[in-house]
């Protein structure tokens, strides 16, 4: 009886691309090409019409076709420490009536044509 051990590698690549999405894009290593995908999970900071708002009065859902996942917040700590996104806080769980803020992160879901539409928009 012998033992057979499989390991799987996944590696996580953040495109940025000149319109300012910045996409997780998972290999497998077996080639994908950035390009050829649909749909994406982008980090996008508040466009700045929507400073202010609600997510939920900007309704990105309907409107955009996107699925909000998360918003991240800024460190309130002092300026450098919010120049470094690693810093932020991931809040998977925000309140939809909570006004977004300028320097707050977007972590939406959908199609990439949909996310370029909303940051146009």
């Amino acid at each position: 009886m012998g033992v057979m051990c499989v390991q799987l590698f996944f590696f996580f690549f953040f495109f940025q691309a000149k319109d300012g999405i910045r996409a997780l894009v998972r290999s497998r290593g077996l080639g994908d090409v950035y390009k050829r995908q649909e749909y994406a999970v982008a980090e996008i900071l508040v466009p700045s019409k929507y400073i202010g708002h609600a997510p939920e009065t900007i309704n990105i859902g309907e409107r955009f076709h996107l699925r909000l996942i998360a918003v991240k917040n800024p460190p309130k700590d002092g300026v450098l420490t919010s120049l470094f996104k690693r810093d932020y806080k991931v809040n998977m769980s925000f309140d939809p009536l909570a006004p977004l803020c300028e320097k707050d992160i977007l972590v939406v879901a959908g199609r990439i044509l949909d996310i370029k539409r909303f940051i146009e928009s």
